[in-house]
């Protein structure tokens, strides 16, 4: 039996037609389609470990997921054979054979979350898979400033229409 390879692919995604990153019975989510794809690729089941979740219709560039396999297959064809089975909103940038211990998940050194909102209630159609139109009273409050929890992150104070009732 082979050694078990542990292997890194950078992925992008269009999150539009998915129930989020996580495997799910009764909806398609990225993993899944994913996980279908290299399985049918290197002939093994493969079960992907993300860096992260995404929720449902939410996009992402440059998440980490890993998988291990016994297989020999060259790393570009993981590249080029993953990507010529899955549809067109979903991308492996890149695959690389990491370390055993490397897990997507536990060695992330860091994680970067960006919300667009167009505060305005008609998007421009070129960008609705990129920000959300408002309707309704933005409340802006810059005497809220964020406070930082650790680190490299940063923690940002209720505001807007959720909060005005507070």
């Amino acid at each position: 039996m082979a050694p078990q390879r542990n292997i890194r692919l950078l992925l992008e995604y269009d999150g539009t037609r998915y129930h989020g990153w996580q495997r799910q019975k009764n909806a398609v989510s990225i993993q899944q389609v994913l996980e279908e794809a290299l399985t049918r690729l290197t002939g093994e089941e493969v079960r992907l470990i993300g860096s992260g979740r995404t929720d449902a219709g939410v996009h992402a560039l440059g998440q980490v997921a890993n998988f291990h396999s016994g297989g020999a297959l060259p790393l570009k064809a993981f590249e080029a054979g993953v990507n010529s089975m899955l549809p067109w909103d979903i991308v492996v940038l890149e695959a690389r054979e990491v370390p055993p211990e490397f897990h997507a998940r536990k060695s992330a050194l860091s994680k970067t979350y960006e919300y667009r909102i167009l505060n305005r209630p008609a998007v421009p159609p070129c960008i609705t898979i990129l920000a959300g139109g408002f309707q309704g009273s933005w409340i802006w409050r810059p005497w809220r400033r964020p406070r930082r929890c650790s680190p490299g992150s940063t923690i940002f104070p209720p505001s807007g229409p959720a909060a005005a009732g507070r």
